[in-house]
């Protein structure tokens, strides 16, 4: 079960327990990247930044692949 969501179309947060403030500071996270800094997570504006998004999916997959996989 998620303990929270970010809706793009819908510009919203969503929680399961609003009490759980690290679900909803990393569904904000998930908000900056949409509407503030362009899509970081898809189009990094540098390679080491790109470098160090992969190394910390991979970090916290190992190797398993996240359901939304890797960007290129």
């Amino acid at each position: 079960m998620r303990a929270g969501w970010f809706d793009p179309h819908a510009v919203g947060i969503r929680l399961v327990d609003r009490q759980q403030l690290g679900t909803a500071i990393h569904e904000l996270g998930h908000y900056i990247d949409w509407h503030l800094e362009e899509r970081w997570s898809k189009k990094p504006p540098s390679a080491a930044i790109r470098k160090e998004l992969l190394e910390l999916g991979k970090a916290l997959y190992g190797k398993r692949k996240p359901p939304g996989g890797y960007s290129p």
